[in-house]
């Protein structure tokens, strides 16, 4: 899958692969990084997504976290969650029509679980390695099928959370394969092999 670099007004730094004829649109969003590390993603493409196998039937955007955004407080903070919504609807989710494809790994959790994904053209969320999961998530239209992998630690610190989600019916906890927390991890596992069009 070849991604096209792009920089929004307010300085998100996005991988992107847009097809004309795209029955829908994935937004993937990646977890926290250090200040040089996201500026670095102004040039260079996460070096995970090279291991993406595509379907081509949607568009994919990638969206670097960023460090302007304080992640383990969007879930307390209104007025930032709604900041961010806006943000993301008007440059990124306005990239393509059709439905959307939630996909999270990390701390990307809490960019797309904090009120994105209950907008309306969400039809599909699937969270990686998730961390900073909001304890309340609310009523989204479909459930958030969550994967740990057996040694991602990150699940340990999480496991309140994705039991409120697990106990309310919002979540689903999928198969825990081998491997660890790095997005590396998650693509060898099958992140981002997605067949068929959203409904």
């Amino acid at each position: 899958m070849e991604l096209e670099k792009r920089q929004t007004a307010s300085g998100l730094h996005l991988d992107v692969h847009l097809l004309p004829n795209a029955s829908g649109l994935a937004v993937m969003f990646g977890g926290g990084t250090g200040s040089d590390t996201y500026e670095s993603r102004r040039t260079t493409t996460h070096p995970a997504l090279a291991g993406l196998m595509w379907d081509d039937l949607s568009s994919f955007v990638f969206v670097a976290c960023p460090p302007d955004v304080a992640v383990a407080r969007l879930e307390y903070d209104a007025a930032a969650g709604e900041a961010w919504i806006e943000r993301v609807e008007d440059e990124v989710f306005s990239l393509a029509s059709g439905p959307i494809r939630l996909l999270a790994h990390s701390g990307g959790a809490a960019l797309a679980l904090n009120g994105l994904h209950l907008n309306e053209r969400v039809r599909g969320i699937e969270v990686f390695g998730g961390d900073q999961i909001p304890m309340d998530v609310g009523r989204p239209e479909v459930v958030v099928v969550l994967h740990y992998n057996r040694s991602d630690r990150v699940f340990d610190r999480n496991q309140r959370r994705v039991q409120a989600m697990l106990t309310s019916g919002t979540g689903m906890l999928a198969d825990r394969p081998p491997g660890g927390h790095s997005m590396q991890d998650y693509v060898a596992n099958g992140l981002g092999r997605l067949r068929g069009p959203l409904p």
